[in-house]
């Protein structure tokens, strides 16, 4: 089953995707992890968690789909 990084600052929006892919038999009940900045997720990334996809919500700071590309970059 595949591993899922969430990056939204909705607190709203873990629930709304779980409920969503488990629709498409996409089971995001324990495989996943969620962060609402790009500081946790890059928290997350450096602690050595491995994913197989990353949902990124692309509005404004404080989560930008930009912002977490560049510091992956560097």
């Amino acid at each position: 089953m595949p591993r899922a990084l969430i990056i939204d600052d909705n607190p709203h929006a873990d629930f709304l995707l779980r409920d969503y892919f488990g629709h498409l038999d996409f089971d995001l009940s324990t495989r996943r992890a969620f962060a609402r900045s790009v500081g946790d997720a890059m928290e997350i990334i450096e602690s050595g968690a491995e994913f197989d996809i990353a949902l990124i919500a692309a509005n404004p700071e404080p989560v930008s789909s930009l912002s977490l590309f560049n510091q992956l970059k560097d």
